[in-house]
């Protein structure tokens, strides 16, 4: 799905990006001339310095870098409003405070997704949590989604067969794999600037 969202929005940046540049240009000097700071954020698409990433400004004092695969995830969070995320943990059923997490977030829309397609979008995550776009909880699981694709997928079953057979080594403390499953939603700055990003797409 996000991958679908990624070639629409890059079909659109190229429509758009002298129609918002000059928009933002116009809003901008108005704003100087009055002396106003601008709340509203504003969407740089396709810029000289960045071909494939976007450049989305919260006020006038900040300026966000959003990825096409970000703002991908941020589109389809709009129209879904929860998508299922999950992360591998490795445990002890003998020391019980030993707890490790061992890939986070995981993101899978496929059974076959390979450790490097699930580590990619899992950095993609990362940043958009960090930019306070979004929100990651293992501990909200979605009530109507079963995770089927989460614990049967082929890359929970090689991380289960790896703890397994770390348990034949005697130094090895954890035993035990485990998946947390939770869901991912937009902040209230992320549905602002979703908001913003669908206008530009629908262009």
């Amino acid at each position: 799905m996000i991958r679908a969202v990624t070639q629409r929005v890059k079909e659109a940046g190229a429509k758009v990006e002298i129609k918002e540049i000059k928009e933002i240009k116009e809003v901008n000097q108005a704003s100087q001339e009055d002396g106003l700071k601008v709340h509203k954020p504003f969407v740089f698409i396709g810029s000289s310095n960045s071909s494939d990433s976007e450049r989305v400004c919260a006020d006038s004092q900040e300026t966000l870098t959003i990825s096409c695969k970000g703002i991908s995830v941020l589109l389809e969070l709009v129209q879904c409003t929860y998508l299922p995320v999950s992360r591998f943990i490795m445990s002890s059923s003998i020391e019980k405070e030993a707890k490790f997490v061992s890939l986070a977030p995981v993101y899978i829309d496929a059974l076959d997704n390979s450790m490097e397609t699930v580590k990619e979008i899992g950095i993609i995550l990362k940043e958009l949590e960090k930019k306070r776009l979004i929100t990651l909880d293992y501990d909200i699981p979605l009530q109507d989604y079963d995770y089927k694709q989460h614990t049967n997928s082929v890359i929970f079953a090689y991380f289960t067969e790896t703890v397994n057979e770390g348990k034949r080594n005697p130094s090895f403390l954890c035993d035990t794999a485990k998946i947390e499953l939770g869901s991912m939603a937009l902040t209230e700055l992320g549905e602002r600037v979703s908001c913003r990003l669908g206008k530009i797409a629908a262009c």
